[in-house]
């Protein structure tokens, strides 16, 4: 069977993406992959993973099957940085949708949901490595079982994040450190760390496990 996946070259979850392959190649399948919907060959089954424009039809037509595996137990959750806003949220359990990509952003027939355990500590490199981790096991499930499964209409409401911004890292010099421990584990804290001004400067602020 043809696999192909179609994710950012500099996306989250690229790092991942040669040892899935792999694992994909030694169940003996063919693997491509693609950074942008318009380079699309046709094939059976593709993974759009990370990828956040939405595909044409015309491009979702060239497989069987086009699945997108979602961090939020769908319909709640639909959206921007799933992961990030439930982190900061504190959850404790993370459900991960895999579902059928359509034209509309989350709103396909989903095949199987998955729950992810957090103890609350993990800071935002050990989340993600986590996340990532958990979508690559999810992805070989279902392809080892592609056969057996049927897709299921979204119920329940429907809630939505928004997009991230920088104003969403703010922080007062005046917090409890309790109180934005989770902004501060969900935060990049390279590209996007929470931060704070005090006395006319304006500071970033990152944590690290003291070892």
């Amino acid at each position: 069977m043809k696999v192909a996946f179609l994710t950012p070259e500099e996306g989250w979850f690229s790092g991942t993406i040669p040892s899935l392959m792999d694992e994909v190649g030694r169940r003996g399948h063919e693997t491509r992959v693609f950074h942008r919907h318009e380079d699309l060959e046709r094939g059976e089954l593709l993974f759009l993973l990370s990828y956040l424009r939405i595909v044409p039809p015309e491009f979702l037509s060239l497989h069987k099957r086009n699945v997108v595996i979602h961090g939020s137990d769908l319909p709640k959750g639909r959206g921007f940085s799933p992961l990030s806003w439930q982190v900061s949220e504190d959850a404790r359990k993370i459900t991960f949708t895999l579902f059928e990509a359509s034209e509309e952003a989350d709103v396909g027939d989903y095949y199987l949901k998955r729950s992810m355990p957090l103890n609350g500590t993990e800071l935002f490199h050990e989340w993600r490595a986590k996340s990532a981790a958990f979508i690559k096991g999810m992805a070989l499930d279902f392809l080892d079982r592609y056969d057996e499964w049927q897709a299921m209409p979204q119920e329940g409401e429907v809630t939505h994040y928004r997009k991230r911004k920088r104003i969403d890292e703010e922080i007062s010099p005046r917090d409890i450190l309790s109180d934005v421990f989770d902004k501060l584990r969900a935060s990049d804290p390279n590209r996007y760390p929470v931060w704070f001004f005090h006395r006319g400067r304006r500071y970033n602020l990152r944590l690290e496990v003291a070892e």
